[in-house]
C-alpha cells in the first residue's frame, strides 16, 4: 500500500504541472493530497492525515477550483512576456522581494547562531519520541517538534505559500484603462439623470463646406 500511494503521488504531482487544463490540474492536486493523507494514516499519524483531508482537500482545493472558474485563464498568453524589465513597478517588486528574502535569511542566521539552538540540535537524536508520543496526544507532539526543531521548514513553507498568493493576486489584476472600464459597465446614474434637451442637439450650417469629417 505504501508503494502504491507513493507512486500515485508522484504521477499526480507530475500531471499537476504538466496538464494544460487548470481544472484537471486541480483535480490531480486533490488526488495527490488525498494519497498523502493516506500515507500519513498508514504511518500512524492519523491526526495529520485527517488534517490534510480537511484543510487541503476540503478547503484549499475547493478555493483553487473557485478561483480557476472565476479567473479566465484563456485571456492570458503565457508564451509572451508581459513584464517589462525596465518598468518602475518591476523594480519595486524586486526591491520588496529582496528586502523580504534578506530579512528571512537574517532571521535564520541569527537563530542558527543562537547558543540555545546549537545546544538543542545534538539532543534531537537522543530524545525518546516513544515516551513523548505515549504521554501526550498528537497535537501536542507535532506542535512541540514542528515549532522547535523543524521551524526552518515551517518558515520556508510559509514563504512558498506567500509567493503563490502574490502570484495569484498578480494574475487577477486586469490592467485596463479608465475608458475601457467605463465602456464595460453601465453607468445607471448617468443614464437616469439625462434630460431630453441635453441628449440630442441639432446644429444648422449655412454652408456645407464648413463641415469637417
Amino acid at each position: 500500500m505504501f508503494i502504491t500511494f507513493s507512486i500515485t503521488i508522484i504521477i499526480s504531482s507530475f500531471f499537476v504541472i504538466s496538464v494544460y487544463n487548470t481544472v484537471y490540474s486541480a483535480f490531480f492536486l486533490i488526488l495527490s493530497f488525498f494519497n498523502g493523507s493516506c500515507l500519513l494514516i498508514l504511518s500512524g499519524s492519523d491526526f495529520l492525515g485527517f488534517l490534510f483531508i480537511i484543510i487541503y482537500v476540503g478547503a484549499i482545493s475547493v478555493l483553487f477550483l473557485f478561483v480557476i472558474i472565476i479567473l479566465n485563464l484563456n485571456q492570458f498568453d503565457f508564451t509572451q512576456k508581459h513584464i517589462k524589465l525596465d518598468s518602475p513597478s518591476y523594480l519595486f517588486y524586486v526591491f520588496l522581494f529582496s528586502c523580504g528574502f534578506l530579512s528571512f535569511v537574517y532571521i535564520i542566521f541569527i537563530t542558527l547562531t543562537w547558543p540555545a539552538y546549537n545546544q538543542a540540535i545534538p539532543t534531537i537524536y537522543l530524545l525518546s519520541y516513544v515516551q513523548i508520543i505515549d504521554s501526550v496526544n498528537n497535537v501536542n507532539t507535532f506542535s512541540q517538534i514542528l515549532y522547535s526543531y523543524y521551524f526552518f521548514y515551517l518558515l520556508l513553507s510559509g514563504v512558498i505559500l506567500l509567493t503563490a498568493m502574490v502570484g495569484s493576486v498578480y494574475l487577477t489584476l486586469n490592467k485596463v484603462s479608465f475608458f475601457q472600464k467605463a465602456s464595460k459597465f453601465q453607468q445607471v446614474h448617468n443614464q437616469i439623470s439625462r434630460i431630453s434637451s441635453a441628449s440630442i442637439s441639432l446644429i444648422r450650417y449655412k454652408n456645407y463646406h464648413d463641415l469637417s469629417y
